[in-house]
């Protein structure tokens, strides 16, 4: 959880201990020295770095999250769980997108829709939420373009989906591919398509440069959607899979 909870305030930063934004207040943990530098794009202007403890931060701005009335509803069971609107559902998912939720709240939250099943109004509301929080690919207008979502990997069958991606692109289709480079227990299709040479594209500008030269693009979803990549990050930590499996 080192991406997304070492959220401070913006002001002149050296290397110290990060900050945690939990719910309610704010509690200093002191994280492992490599925990990365990233940037939260969110309207309260707080970016990720190092916090310094001498600096004098404005907790004012900082966002106060009340989960309780959403999880109430939510995390009843399946037989008592009620489905959030489609702008509740938008609002939960932004305030988890944009690292605002300390681990146990994404935990409840992914848990109790796992439990009840999305609702079509959540999942739209998920991916209005995502909309402003992923890359665009620029496209030749024209020509026929084909989104292939690739996030689980094979475990006992072959994985075809790359060799399906190269038959499309000698058709002169204009073939994406998405997903997640590891697969743990399984054979991901961003493995087999660095062993055929083919490396995934580590920048939306690649992934345009290899749509024009006619090859597939196949762009990790921690290049497309960084907030999406640590949501499906929790499966390996839950075992389970979440809401952003769905929408992906």
């Amino acid at each position: 959880w080192q991406y997304a909870t070492n959220v401070v305030p913006r002001g002149e930063f050296r290397d110290h201990a990060p900050v945690l934004l939990m719910h309610g207040d704010l509690r200093m943990q002191c994280l492992c020295a490599q925990t990365p530098n990233r940037v939260i794009e969110c309207n309260t202007g707080f970016v990720a770095r190092r916090f310094d403890p001498e600096y004098k931060h404005d907790l004012s701005r900082i966002p106060r999250m009340n989960l309780q009335p959403l999880l109430k509803r939510i995390g009843r069971g399946a037989s008592g769980a009620r489905s959030l609107e489609r702008h509740e559902a938008a609002e939960l998912f932004s305030w988890l997108f944009d690292g605002l939720l300390d681990p146990a709240q994404v935990g409840a939250v992914l848990i109790a829709l796992r439990m009840k099943g999305e609702s079509v109004e959540e999942l739209v509301g998920a991916l209005d939420a995502l909309q402003g929080r992923q890359e665009r690919i620029s496209v030749e207008v024209g020509r026929p373009v084909v989104s292939i979502p690739t996030y689980n990997g094979a475990r006992n069958a072959p994985n075809l989906v790359p060799l399906l991606a190269c038959l499309l692109a000698r058709e002169g289709i204009q073939v994406i591919l998405h997903g997640v480079r590891h697969d743990p227990g399984r054979t991901a299709s961003a493995e087999i398509w660095s062993a055929l040479g083919r490396h995934p594209c580590e920048s939306i500008g690649q992934a345009e440069a290899s749509l024009q030269r006619g090859e597939p693009a196949f762009v990790p979803i921690d290049i497309l959607a960084p907030p999406l990549a640590r949501m499906l990050g929790f499966r390996t930590l839950l075992g389970l899979r979440n809401t952003g499996h769905t929408i992906a």
